[in-house]
């Protein structure tokens, strides 16, 4: 039961994250939501948020994320991060889904 209900979750999220991309990119030059141009390294650093370099070391200073829900995080200054890092050592399940919480708790009863 939690395995299916993983996999419909992970598609869904997957699907809906895709639907709300903010920029497409061609090749090394990108349009963001504005469509203003911008390099492709320039919509890296505006769109995603790099927590940890190769050495382990956090990159963003000042970045607490306090709390999640679906597949989104928030910091303590009220932004919002997609969550997409699924895959090491996490899964990508979302945050905070009841109905995930409920399957797991009727498992380990």
């Amino acid at each position: 039961m939690l395995t299916a209900l993983c996999r419909r979750r992970v598609v869904a999220r997957a699907l809906s994250a895709a639907a709300a991309q903010p920029k497409r990119a061609f090749g090394s030059v990108a349009v963001d939501r504005d469509d203003q141009t911008i390099s492709a390294e320039a919509a890296e650093n505006k769109y995603i948020v790099k927590t940890y370099n190769s050495n382990g070391v956090r990159t963003k200073k000042g970045l607490v994320i306090t709390h999640g829900k679906g597949p989104y995080l928030f910091d303590s200054h009220g932004n919002k991060y997609l969550d997409f890092y699924s895959g090491i050592a996490v899964t990508a399940l979302g945050h905070a889904d009841p109905e995930v919480a409920r399957a797991v708790a009727d498992q380990a009863a």
